[in-house]
C-alpha cells in the first residue's frame, strides 16, 4: 500500500489518498480536521455524511495532561496526554466481544518510548476482570547518534527479544 498526502501549514496532514500496492487507482482517501490547538477533531471520507465519521472531543486536566475522547461510539475509547502531547495512556473497547483492552506508555527524557504495558479486560456482570495476572510489557532500548536521535531501536516483547530496528540519518550543513 502506498499513499499520497496533502498537509496544512502546521504539517498536518489534511488529505490522504490510498493505494494498493499493484495498482495506480485509488481505494481510499481520509480527510482531517483539527482544532485550534492542532489536535484532530474528525477524520472522514467522501462516503460519510455531513458531520460524520470518527469524532474526537477533549477535557483539559488539571496535571495539565488532556484526554480525548472518541464521540462516535457507544462506549467511547479515550487517550490521555501529557503535557508534552504523548500519550499515556489508551483505553478502547471492543463492543461485540464485551472486551475492554487498557494500555500505558512510558517515556525517557527524549521522548522516544520506553515501555508499553497492555492489560485486556473481559466483562462479567458489571465487573470487568483481567484476562491474565500481568499483562503484556513491550520494552525498547535505543541507541543515539551524535546529535542524540536514535539510530538503532531493540524491542522486547514480554522479555523475550522481539525486533531490532536500524535507521540511518543524513544530516546537511
Amino acid at each position: 500500500v502506498w499513499s499520497k498526502a496533502m498537509f496544512n501549514k502546521e504539517q498536518l496532514p489534511v488529505y490522504m489518498e490510498f493505494y494498493s500496492e499493484k495498482s495506480i487507482r485509488q481505494y481510499d482517501e481520509s480527510f482531517y480536521e483539527y482544532d485550534s490547538m492542532g489536535r484532530p477533531v474528525r477524520l472522514f471520507s467522501r462516503k460519510d455524511p455531513p458531520g460524520k465519521g470518527v469524532l474526537y472531543q477533549y477535557k483539559k486536566n488539571p496535571d495539565g495532561s488532556f484526554t480525548q475522547t472518541r464521540k462516535d461510539k457507544p462506549d467511547p475509547d479515550y487517550k490521555v496526554f501529557n503535557a508534552k502531547r504523548q500519550m499515556i495512556s489508551y483505553v478502547f473497547f471492543d463492543n461485540g466481544q464485551n472486551g475492554k483492552t487498557e494500555r500505558y506508555f512510558f517515556y525517557n527524557d527524549q521522548g522516544d518510548l520506553l515501555r508499553e504495558k497492555e492489560m485486556m479486560y473481559k466483562k462479567e456482570g458489571d465487573k470487568w476482570v483481567p484476562l491474565s495476572k500481568e499483562g503484556t510489557t513491550k520494552t525498547y532500548r535505543y541507541l543515539y547518534d551524535q546529535h542524540n536521535n536514535w539510530v538503532s531501536k531493540e524491542s522486547t516483547y514480554n522479555g523475550k527479544y522481539f525486533e531490532l530496528e536500524k535507521r540511518t540519518i543524513t544530516y546537511w550543513d
